[in-house]
């Protein structure tokens, strides 16, 4: 297996955002997987929700079922459910007055799913890297799949 594929094609990702590009379905589902694992591991659902990355909550549980991590998106599923009855807000400003007005149990049992996450979890990267070998990607696609 190419260890440096994923690396390339999140830069390369990065790159068609930077100069205001496109991403393909591929890309996208990619973009989101890889970021998602990012910010948890990082600092939690929490820290999802709070950067931008939340603002594309439910299509990174597409995203994750799209790669092979069930367990992942079914954890991310229920951290969005401490928002209900609504959903987390794709603007990061609504979405920061939704967690402003969560109750505190809620918003702590998002540290029991990190412990799960980061215990139970599947190996994103490895499954972004299966991901990318069998569905890969067109350098100048622009198919309107666009994130961020």
């Amino acid at each position: 297996m190419d260890e440096g594929l994923l690396q390339r094609v999140i830069t390369r990702i990065l790159d068609l955002l930077e100069e205001g590009g496109t991403l393909s379905p591929a890309q996208r589902v990619i973009f989101l997987a890889y970021f998602m694992d990012a910010e948890v591991r990082n600092g939690g659902f929490d820290q999802f929700f709070f950067n931008t990355q939340g603002n594309f909550a439910a299509d990174t549980i597409d995203a994750l079922h799209a790669v092979g991590a069930p367990k992942s998106a079914d954890l991310l599923r229920r951290a969005c459910a401490a928002f209900a009855p609504e959903a987390p807000s794709p603007d990061r400003d609504v979405r920061w007055t939704q967690m402003d007005r969560l109750p505190k149990e809620l918003r702590e049992g998002w540290n029991a799913l990190d412990t799960l996450y980061y215990d139970f979890g599947e190996k994103i990267p490895a499954l972004i890297r299966a991901y990318i070998e069998s569905n890969p990607m067109e350098e100048d696609q622009d198919s309107g799949g666009r994130p961020p």
